[in-house]
């Protein structure tokens, strides 16, 4: 799994669900914190364990609380994308 490229497949999904009408407002917040992590696995942007754990947990938690966005594709695509940034060192 190569995280960035999965990071950056996940941002573009997203950005197209948010300009459907209708999107759910959550997405914006995930759209936020996928482009957090691009940064960061970028090397533009040095988070520690704790904040790599904190900022993975927070994502997880977002999608999370939509059961059926949770179970999507692109739901458990940035699941997956949550468990590999937290697991990842800088």
């Amino acid at each position: 799994m190569d995280l960035l490229k999965d990071i950056e497949s996940a941002l573009l999904l997203c950005r197209s669900e948010q300009k459907r009408e209708g999107a759910k407002e959550y997405i914006a917040p995930i759209v936020d914190i996928l482009e957090r992590m691009r940064l960061v696995v970028n090397n533009e942007l040095k988070h520690d364990n704790q904040q790599r754990s904190s900022t993975a947990t927070a994502l997880g938690r977002l999608v999370m609380d939509d059961f059926s966005f949770s179970e999507s594709e692109i739901g458990e695509m940035i699941l997956k994308i949550a468990s590999s940034f937290r697991r990842s060192r800088s």
